[in-house]
């Protein structure tokens, strides 16, 4: 909803960038649709809770919009 609601936010793009950004900086690494979920929501100003287990890349998503910069 909250990406739908901005008019000239293109989610698509975001996540493609997201994606590319943290290939190019993890040695091609793909990140996970939970990843790209929290981190896209932290570029809308929404807050996020991830629950996972040890290992599983929460770290990642916190960092992933500072590589769009």
């Amino acid at each position: 909803e909250a990406r739908k609601s901005r008019k000239e936010y293109n989610s698509h793009a975001t996540r493609e960038a997201l994606t590319n950004a943290v290939k190019l900086a993890f040695n091609q690494n793909t990140p996970r649709d939970f990843q790209l979920d929290v981190a896209e929501a932290l570029i809308l100003g929404l807050d996020a809770t991830v629950v996972a287990g040890t290992g599983s890349g929460k770290t990642l998503p916190w960092a992933m919009p500072l590589l769009l910069d």
